[in-house]
């Protein structure tokens, strides 16, 4: 479980000058919970209760609390103490997204400048275009897919004048259409985050909802490799952050997946709602975020499990992904029935390792790791993260152990790491392999923290820096 631990002292030092000037100050009232009011701010539960120095969830009529209006600011002066990750924590946007709109080669940042923060367009605004702008900057600071401010606008071309005034928004309320336009091609991404073909329900209904796959398995299959090429292609785009796992070959195992949900796990929003968490698309959507920051540290990453609609998910708080049972296994050897997707019987987990194999016999990488990621239930766990580990043999056992730990190290609060002879585990083909139990939704605030994609990118954060110091002790 992310908690900032790790970080506090360094978060709270620096930012809470930064929050302090650029904030709201929130009156707690009767009968209001942590929950409901980061619901309602739509900020997440564990970074209110940081920038509040807050260690538990109990809070108490009238005390004051610090709500950050990301959202709302559109510019920032530089103060000392900044650094453009500081400001990617404060106002809940990447990096590499600070970097584009601002324009900036390097990371550093002096004291005075001005750095422009994304925005979300009101409803009928427009831009006016000024001297210098390009659309594909306009599209980064308004989070608008390109090919979408080119349609809006009957734009036949990327290019723009000065002066020349952009829609914002679809010109028309014909939302289907607009839809099935926009999910034709994998490069256009939608705004609804899905490719193809979107789900039939908006967030998961119940604890037994789910989708059955709409085609066959080889158009599944099509359209996954084509939406990961589509997704690498972004990654190769993107500021390399070093070389340091140039010699691993690393295989990622989302967990569960196609027939196999994983865990379903019921909760509430923060305004008492019901909702329902379903573990392997939250697992995917983590395992994506992990395969894309290990490819920028220069590594070859293998996915055991691709989905034929989506890639990276930020979702919206008030709703949870659906569950679909569309997911492929990544092979090319893939049968003309429909009876071979994802599931979790024995044969479909030894299938992940078989996987796993065939990725590493046509690698001419040195060294090997498997990380097979879910999100636990259970009672009679902690709640932090787990991570699991097994070695059928001396080796084995004795370099799974060392990742385990050194993974748990870096995983924040009450993570930990424990031997369990579970099959994806034992007499894995790489040189060592671990399971994550990225969360314990058992814990009612880790279901609101899974749903958070910052917290997600956080948690693949801190396995890659992990992973880092694993494969400088080797």
């Amino acid at each position: 479980m992310v908690r900032f631990s790790s970080l506090i002292g360094i978060i709270l030092f620096v930012i809470f000058p930064l929050i302090e000037a650029h904030s709201l100050s929130y009156e707690v009232k009767k009968y209001d919970t942590l929950s409901g009011i980061s619901s309602n701010f739509n900020i997440s539960l564990d970074r209110i209760m940081v920038i509040n120095h807050l260690e538990e969830d109990s809070i108490a009529s009238g005390q004051k609390l610090i709500i950050p209006e990301c959202r709302e600011q559109r510019e920032y002066t530089v103060m000392p103490g900044d650094s453009l990750s500081v400001l990617a924590y404060a106002f809940d946007v990447s990096v590499e997204k600070l970097m584009g709109i601002n324009r900036l080669e390097k990371m550093e940042i002096n004291i005075g400048q001005t750095i422009y923060l994304p925005r979300i367009p009101r409803r009928g605004e427009t831009y006016t275009v000024e001297k210098g702008d390009t659309l594909s900057w306009i599209s980064l600071l308004y989070d608008i897919g390109i090919g979408e401010l080119k349609e809006w606008n009957n734009l036949a071309s990327g290019n723009i004048r000065v002066g020349m005034s952009l829609c914002l928004e679809p010109p028309t309320a014909d939302e289907p259409a607009e839809i099935e336009k926009r999910t034709v091609q994998a490069d256009n991404r939608a705004s609804d985050e899905y490719y193809y073909q979107v789900p039939a329900g908006d967030r998961q209904e119940s604890l037994n909802y789910y989708e059955m796959p709409t085609q066959s398995i080889r158009e599944d299959y099509s359209q996954a490799r084509e939406l990961l090429e589509s997704y690498d292609r972004q990654i190769s785009a993107l500021p390399k952050r070093g070389s340091e796992l140039k010699d691993w070959a690393i295989i990622l195992d989302p967990g569960h997946g196609g027939y196999d949900s994983g865990a379903i796990v019921s909760g509430e929003d923060g305004l008492g709602r019901p909702i329902f968490v379903v573990e392997d698309e939250y697992a995917y959507d983590t395992a994506l975020r992990l395969y894309r920051l290990l490819k920028l540290h220069g590594a070859e990453v293998h996915l055991t499990v691709i989905s034929p609609n989506h890639i990276v998910r930020n979702g919206t708080p008030g709703l949870t992904f659906p569950h679909q049972k569309n997911e492929v296994y990544n092979t090319v050897n893939v049968p003309g029935s429909d009876d071979f997707r994802p599931i979790g019987t024995n044969k479909g987990l030894e299938m992940r390792k078989t996987l796993a194999g065939e990725y590493l016999r046509r690698s001419s990488r040195q060294k090997s790791l498997y990380l097979s990621i879910h999100a636990d239930n259970s009672p009679n766990l902690p709640e932090g993260t787990a991570v699991l580990y097994y070695g059928s043999d001396d080796g084995e056992q004795q370099r799974s152990e060392s990742l385990a730990e050194t993974l748990a190290s870096k995983l924040g609060l009450n993570a930990f790491s424990h031997e369990e002879n579970v099959c994806v585990l034992r007499d894995n083909p790489a040189d060592a392999a671990a399971l994550i139990e990225t969360r314990n939704l058992y814990f009612k605030r880790n279901c609101w923290a899974i749903r958070d994609p910052n917290l997600r990118e956080e948690q693949a954060e801190m396995l890659t820096d992990g992973i880092l110091e694993y494969a400088a002790g080797r």
